[in-house]
């Protein structure tokens, strides 16, 4: 059985570590592949390359932001199937928000985020 590919797109090494930790092992007993990106130029090569099952994205990424990511992602036919959650360390709004779900995000959640809070949310994406 293949792994199940998680992309965590975050330019903080610290929530890396973290959501890797996190994943490992841990989501329904299943072993995946973790890949990082650490910009936006990164983020959308991975993606393309590697096709993963979930991303996490930040929405402040260098290079290119988390939004227009998730909307690249989701207008192409090779793309559109990934599972994006998007992450935002900023005080959001529900404007916030509706921008996130109109580009394409399948979630959207403040960071920090409780972990186990993070790790329902990822099974709540892989089984959609």
């Amino acid at each position: 059985m293949q792994k199940k590919k998680i992309l965590i797109a975050d330019d903080e090494e610290y929530l890396h570590k973290m959501y890797g930790k996190m994943v490992k092992g841990k989501l329904l007993d299943e072993d995946f592949e973790i890949l990082h990106a650490y910009d936006g130029e990164e983020t959308m090569i991975l993606a393309k390359t590697h096709k993963p099952d979930i991303l996490i994205l930040d929405i402040s990424m260098p290079q290119k932001d988390g939004r227009a990511i998730c909307k690249e992602l989701k207008e192409s036919s090779d793309t559109k199937d990934i599972k994006i959650i998007m992450l935002t360390g900023k005080r959001v709004t529900q404007s916030d928000r509706l921008v996130g779900f109109e580009v394409g995000a399948d979630d959207y959640i403040t960071k920090p985020c409780d972990l186990e809070y993070m790790q329902l949310r990822i099974i709540r994406a892989l089984r959609k």
